[in-house]
């Protein structure tokens, strides 16, 4: 990964938002950088503007006792690697001695990035990271070692920031010194290289036996599994069992439609993986997906960044599948008329994602129109239908071409909300200024962006507390 790209000079805050993010808390302005990580990382490392945002507030929270506590959780919980590193680093260039208790280097690759990072920022390593690294990388295994030897940052490796760190010295660390780590048997290596007497398919069906194959790796290659005549039941089987938490949706949803024409048993299996068995929202959650003819043809099988409808629908399922209680509107209506229509529908139907997609071009337009979304009339409509104080969070999933805000100003009614809920309002069409900002006293979270983590920072809004 290039680094260059903090030395250039731009000030501006993650988002763009000027003058709101001006006003915002210290740790409020923290958060909402994180976030864009959340839904974006790697176009948020990328951007120089977002890392030195971070690596500036980072040293300015970074004297809370909560700190460490903070990014452990970044990294753990949410999984990012790049934001912790980096505001981390931004708290070491402030305090030499802090943060303490950090625990966000889970593979090698993660200390090679953060070495090349604070060095390229300082030109040296304290006292502290090396301290803190020294004790790391004695964690880390053969096969984890073996696997990142070669991984290089800004021209550091693995075996440069052990020799200049000096850890305890281990089996593995010494095999790594001498350059005596076999290479690492991975699914890319042992396809390329067959061991002698196997085939294409005894090498995944012996990686799906002994669980060695994660769940992007069995997303990316299962229409390779499949064309090698992989034991259907097998691959069936390790589909179910594995963990698809940290998958986005949308990759889900490719993966389908790519096997889709070559085993659809297989492919109805994986869509169901869409359905996460620990949501991660509690509470009671309404979700509003608007559906009028801006947002284009709602098909699953067309190529996610075609229309909006199709970048729509990752978000809608990752909502939908993270939520424990949720009622769910379809709403568009009729422009010439200035009116909603909206309909409540039954969630059993969105099991069946292909199924639910032609449901909503053909029946669901056919009975509430194309015109655009009048969000406000759409909450009264379910307030006559549901009552008030039923939500502890609203989720408005739209292009944003809001019919009636203008006349009626800015703010949603939230008489539906119980007290301390948040309505969040995704503009799917602002992918290019992806953040997020609070308006209304945080009642109302603007959420621009298609990421399909858009739970994931639902999540880190409402738990993420200082």
């Amino acid at each position: 990964m290039n680094l260059d790209i903090i030395k250039e000079v731009e000030n501006r805050v993650a988002g763009g938002y000027g003058k709101v993010a001006a006003k915002e808390p210290l740790f409020n302005k923290w958060k909402r950088v994180v976030a864009t990580f959340l839904v974006n990382e790697q176009a948020a490392y990328n951007n120089a503007a977002t890392v030195k945002s971070l690596l500036k507030l980072s040293k300015e929270v970074s004297d809370n006792p909560r700190f460490s506590s903070w990014i452990n959780t970044v990294r753990n919980d949410f999984g990012l690697r790049h934001a912790p590193l980096i505001a981390y680093t931004g708290a070491l260039l402030k305090y030499g001695q802090k943060p303490k208790d950090v625990t966000i280097w889970r593979t090698p690759k993660d200390v090679v990035d953060n070495a090349a990072f604070l060095f390229t920022l300082k030109g040296n390593f304290t006292k502290k990271f090396k301290k803190d690294i020294s004790k790391v990388v004695t964690n880390f295994d053969e096969y984890q070692m073996s696997k990142y030897k070669n991984y290089n940052a800004n021209g550091w490796r693995l075996v440069d920031v052990i020799n200049l760190t000096h850890p305890k010295p281990t089996e593995a660390i010494n095999k790594l010194i001498k350059g005596e780590l076999k290479k690492p048997e991975t699914w890319e290596h042992l396809i390329s290289n067959l061991p002698q007497g196997k085939t294409r398919k005894d090498v995944w069906e012996d990686l799906i036996k002994n669980n060695k194959l994660g769940a992007l790796a069995l997303l990316k290659n299962l229409r390779n599994m499949i064309k090698d005549n992989v034991d259907e039941k097998l691959l069936i089987d390790y589909i179910y069992q594995k963990d698809f938490g940290l998958i986005f949706p949308f990759q889900i949803i490719n993966g389908y439609k790519e096997i889709y024409n070559y085993n659809n048993k297989i492919a109805k299996v994986l869509i169901s993986k869409l359905y996460s068995p620990n949501p991660i929202l509690g509470g009671k959650t309404l979700i509003i997906l608007d559906v009028s003819g801006s947002m284009g043809s709602f098909n699953l099988m067309a190529h996610y960044t075609d229309n909006m409808a199709s970048k729509a629908l990752g978000v809608f399922f990752s909502i939908v599948n993270n939520t424990i209680d949720k009622d769910i509107v379809l709403t568009a209506g009729s422009d010439s008329e200035g009116k909603h229509k909206s309909m409540f529908i039954n969630e059993k139907l969105v099991k069946k994602p292909l199924n639910f997609s032609k449901l909503i071009n053909n029946d669901v337009r056919n009975k509430i129109g194309y015109g655009g979304i009048f969000t406000k009339q759409c909450l009264k409509w379910v307030e006559d239908e549901k009552g008030k104080s039923v939500y502890d969070r609203i989720v408005i999933i739209s292009d944003s071409q809001d019919c009636d805000r203008y006349d009626r100003g800015d703010k949603l009614p939230t008489s539906l909300l119980k007290k301390g809920g948040k309505i969040y309002v995704n503009n799917i069409a602002a992918y290019s200024n992806v953040g997020y900002t609070s308006l209304n006293d945080g009642v109302q979270i603007e959420i621009p962006t298609f990421s399909s983590k858009v739970a994931d920072l639902i999540r880190f809004e409402e738990e993420f507390k200082e």
